[in-house]
Order: structure tokens, then sequence, then C-alpha cells
């Protein structure tokens, strides 16, 4: 965060996001929130509450950690413990995962995510994608 701080919106930042065994290196552009640069991502290891995840050994999809205030995911109403397993009908396998998907997508883009919520059908929402 204090990293951040030095930065303005529409700065580009270089994440090293490791994947498995695959060492990645991604390039974002950060968002505006209050006037501030913005990622929209909190690290594993920045976590500042404890939320029960139920993990998914082997099953495709990405587990929503946590949805950030006044956010897309917000207004589409995402949940903590949500999982996104298909974005605009492409579904989240091994080779095609949550970052390289969305990846594809420019500010301002419609998302359509399938999404499945413990204990509900499953069910789709559509999402205004950023750059995070």
């Amino acid at each position: 965060m204090r990293y951040l701080d030095e930065l303005e919106p529409g700065d580009e930042v270089e994440l090293a996001v490791l994947h498995g065994d695959d060492l990645r290196t991604l390039t974002a552009t950060l968002g505006d929130r209050h006037d501030r640069a913005y990622l929209g991502l909190v690290p594993c290891g920045g976590l500042h509450k404890e939320i029960e995840v139920d993990v998914r050994v082997g099953v495709p999809g990405a587990v929503v950690v946590e949805v950030m205030p006044d956010s897309p995911a917000e207004e589409a109403g995402l949940q903590e413990s949500d999982v996104i397993v298909a974005i605009d009908g492409q579904e989240l396998d091994a080779e095609n995962n949550l970052a390289d998907l969305i990846a594809d997508y420019e500010p301002g883009d419609s998302v359509t995510l399938k999404i499945e919520r413990p204990g509900e059908e499953t069910f789709e929402v559509t999402v205004e994608a950023l750059v995070v």
C-alpha cells in the first residue's frame, strides 16, 4: 500500500504472480479511487479479516475472497465465497484462468460471469471490467 501511495491513477505497475509453479509477470494500469492510485487486489498475506472459504482442490473456478466497497463486483451483487466458473461463456480451467481471461478486456467492457454460490443455483451477473 505504501508503494501505491507514491503512484498516480493511470500509472502502470508490474506484478509478479505465482500461478502453481509458473511465475508470471503482468502489467496493470492503476485505477482511480477517491483520487488515489487503486489496484483493486488484496494479497493473500495481507487479509485484514478472517473468512471461511470452501477449498476446491482440483475443481476449476476462482473463489471470491473479498468484495471491495463501491466496486463493480459489489454493484453486481458478488459476495465472499462466490466462485467464478466462467467468463462470457468460457469456462475457467487449468488452461483458462481468471487472470488470463480477464486480461482480454478493456476498461468499461461488460463481462458476464457465471457464479456458483453455496446453497444456491448457478447464476450469471454482468460486471463492468476495470483495469486492476
